[in-house]
């Protein structure tokens, strides 16, 4: 069952699959036999197709030294490891090893099977990958040939493996501007799989290679009309992109709500990229044809987020009968338990084939398959729930301007690609796009800013001011004449980590007075959502229950008694105080936040509404009673994962004795159901996580999104207790003013700056942004 999810890019199946497998075969033969070896080395290629490149050199090295102290050193078997493992140092960038394990799986190969046979033919294809990376492209060509001419003489012309032949002989020769043999080489390519332009794309025998082999000539006849400069080719080679990007969909649906589906629009973001290119370079900036590449930026953002919200809607509104959606619940509960206990006792160093490990492992295949197969009987029993489910159409250009802009504003959408920025202005009556060369250090510029306002608190550093100007030079400056006051960001990739408030418009005349900067935030009010599409969705919304009650807030790391609090002075600033309370947590650590909880009783004093401070501030209460409340607001410690962005947390109340650990992670978020209009998360990095490219940053915020909130107010960076306290009460203040959500926020670090003057650095009101539906609250 591995290797058949494996075959269909299902790989997270593939892997609770091989887990299972590796189990058995522990248990029947113990970890050194050649079955259980089988097991770890296809857990390795897994690996490597979810780009875990670490996991999989672990997985071979180890199927590697087994087999070999079961086989002896000249056994042919271990050609299967040694080439895994030249991959994976292929992948970590070590070619030397690399050529070290392919060059000794060769010599086993051809001495055994001889160097003209199909199991050679693979170590071809390795070397030729290899010697493509290192730039030398003439053994390239060679290995790639061999292994073609072989595949072809045994699996025939049309195969997929043919196919990848052919296109990676293809491959070489465009690199080596060798136009007219890279053309007909991926005409052979796309022929190799079966397609013909024109064919259903769901007919494809082979949608993948397809895909790949498509795309792969229309980049030929780009880089083909770079040097002829004829305008057929550039139209032609844009066909040939939007004929690939229509097999992104197709498989999307196979990978529903998978993993997988985050690998895939890894590999389309490229495609898009070219795909936003050609149509902005043939049909211009303002055309209604142009839309399309407007479409295909909200295509590559965003995508599982937006599936997994039609998929948690299509279960509520499809006439499912209760004692399943029950059951759907309970196992979601159960399968992230289980997730989360394997990832405890990883953590304390066990191994995977730990008994402890394996037999954790062994409960979440149970219920995972048992979920997949509900799952599979809601599709099939129940047709409003498939139809709704895969409802995954993109917002258009039409559709932004005439149900998402408000009057004064423009939606400011980036694409961050790999050679080129474009950036999208949508409003009410005009449509531009720009193209930006990405020519420059972004993800540097982006590190700087980021660091220099963190790191610099009392003073402000000439490298910020460098950075805040020189990304608004590129970012905004370009399409500046065409904005509004009002601005809907859509950031992308790296741009997620940005406070577009703190860019600046110019250089300041005084370095000490940064009240008195230029900063966007001034000339702009800003908001954010992950994709147009998302922000029309969670616009639109229907809470499942409407909420029995207004407000409610949990500040769990305060020990007084609440009566103390109307006596709390939390706002005094000074610069003693600068380093005393970040809202951030670890396990040894988590300093109490007095502001926080006078926020929390100064906002409940102004708005009404309930508050849990100490130990009535658990997670298991806030579980129980979050659905009924319109507002939450969460005045606590957080930090954020920015390898497995699953694993960021808010921490609540730590009970005693308590067999849960009073950390809400992000994987939690995703079996609550919440009906807030608007979630606050006054803590650390609740905006922060791991950057998947194509799906953006797995954070806090984009969970509460996922449990139903339609607005999120959340943080870039760790925030001060003082000032972050301090910001909210006058946020919630022009909340109660009737000011919608976003121009609340604005006015509340506008006046920050204002009363703190020469200490308003960026650290202190920057970090908090609003996404997703700005409109009033009151």
């Amino acid at each position: 069952m591995s290797d058949a999810y494996l075959g269909m890019s299902k790989y997270e199946k593939a892997l609770n699959y091989n887990q299972k497998s590796l189990e058995i075969r522990v248990a029947l033969h113990g970890l050194t036999h050649i079955n259980s070896v089988n097991s770890i080395n296809q857990k390795g290629i897994i690996f490597q197709y979810l780009n875990r490149n670490e996991d999989a050199k672990k997985e071979h090295s180890k199927a590697l030294k087994i087999a070999t102290q079961i086989l002896g050193e000249d056994s042919e078997y271990l050609a299967i490891p040694l080439i895994n493992l030249g991959i994976d140092y292929k992948n970590l960038n070590n070619s030397d090893s690399a050529f070290i394990c392919l060059n000794k799986a060769m010599e086993i190969r051809g001495k055994v099977y001889g160097y003209d046979s199909y199991r050679t033919a693979e170590v071809y294809i390795n070397l030729g990958d290899l010697h493509f990376t290192t730039k030398s492209y003439d053994a390239s060509f060679e290995n790639y040939l061999k292994a073609t001419n072989i595949l072809k003489s045994q699996l025939g012309n049309v195969h997929p493996s043919v196919a990848q032949g052919y296109s990676n002989i293809a491959k070489v020769s465009l690199t080596q501007k060798q136009f007219e043999t890279a053309l007909n080489y991926v005409d052979t390519a796309i022929m190799s799989t079966g397609y013909k332009v024109g064919m259903l794309k769901e007919n494809a025998p082979h949608p993948t290679y397809s895909l790949f082999c498509v795309q792969l000539k229309g980049q030929a006849l780009y880089e083909l009309y770079l040097v002829q400069k004829q305008k057929v080719l550039l139209s032609k080679a844009l066909d040939y992109f939007n004929d690939a990007l229509e097999f992104v969909p197709i498989q999307r649906d196979k990978l529903s709500n998978s993993p997988s589906s985050v690998n895939l629009s890894d590999i389309a973001k490229p495609v898009y990229e070219k795909g936003i290119q050609l149509t902005y370079l043939v049909n211009g900036s303002g055309s209604i044809e142009g839309y399309k590449a407007f479409t295909y930026a909200e295509d590559s953002k965003s995508f599982v987020l937006f599936q997994s919200l039609q998929s948690s809607d299509a279960l509520h509104y499809a006439n499912i009968p209760d004692s399943l959606l029950t059951r759907e619940y309970d196992l979601k509960i159960d399968i992230t338990y289980y997730e989360k206990k394997k990832q405890e006792k990883l953590e304390q160093g066990l191994a995977e084939i730990d008994t402890t490990v394996l037999a954790i492992s062994s409960k979440l295949f149970d219920l995972r398959r048992e979920y997949e197969a509900l799952i599979e009987r809601f599709e099939r029993e129940y047709p409003d729930y498939h139809d709704l489910k895969y409802n995954l159409s993109t917002i258009t250009v039409e559709e932004v301007q005439r149900e998402l802009l408000r009057p004064n504003e423009a939606l400011l959408e980036y694409f961050v690609g790999d050679s080129s920025i474009f950036i999208f202005v949508v409003k009410p009556d005009d449509y531009q796009v720009v193209e930006v060369k990405k020519d420059f250090p972004l993800e540097a510029w982006v590190d700087t800013l980021r660091h220099n306002i963190y790191q610099n608190r009392s003073t402000v550093s000439e490298d910020y001011v460098q950075a805040a100007t020189d990304l608004y030079d590129k970012l905004v400056r370009p399409v500046a004449g065409l904005l509004p006051e009002r601005l809907i960001v859509i950031p992308d990739g790296v741009l997620g980590y940005v406070p577009f408030d703190a860019l600046l418009t110019g250089r300041p005349k005084d370095l000490k007075r940064p009240d008195r900067y230029d900063y966007l935030l001034k000339k702009h009010q800003i908001s954010y959502c992950y994709s147009a599409t998302l922000l029309k969705k969670m616009r639109e919304r229907k809470h499942r229950h409407a909420p029995a009650k207004e407000f409610v807030a949990f500040s769990p790391y305060y020990t007084g008694s609440v009566q103390e609090l109307e006596y709390l002075q939390p706002f005094q600033f000074s610069p003693d105080s600068l380093y005393a309370g970040l809202r951030s947590w670890t396990p040894s650590m988590a300093d109490e936040l007095q502001a926080s909880a006078a926020e929390v009783k100064t906002v409940t004093n102004k708005i009404g509404g309930d508050a849990y401070y100490g130990s009535e501030a658990t997670e298991a209460r806030f579980d129980s009673i979050a659905g009924q409340y319109r507002i939450v607001h969460l005045a606590t410690h957080g930090i954020a994962d920015n390898r497995v962005g699953d694993y960021s947390f808010l921490a609540f109340y730590i009970l005693p004795d308590s067999v849960e650990n009073e950390l809400l992670y992000v994987r939690d978020l995703y079996n609550l159901e919440l009906n807030a209009d608007m979630v606050v998360l006054s803590a650390c990095e609740t905006g922060l996580g791991e950057l998947q490219r194509g799906e953006g940053i797995i954070s806090l915020a984009r969970a509460f999104a996922y449990a139903g909130a339609k607005s999120i107010m959340n943080t870039l960076w760790k925030v001060d207790d003082n000032s972050t306290s301090e910001l909210m009460v006058l946020f919630y203040g022009y909340l109660k003013d009737g000011k919608d959500k976003d121009e609340a926020l604005r006015l509340a670090k506008l006046a920050y700056i204002k009363q703190h003057g020469k200490r308003a650095m960026p650290f202190f009101w920057a970090g908090v942004i609003p996404v997703g539906d700005m409109g009033k609250v009151w």
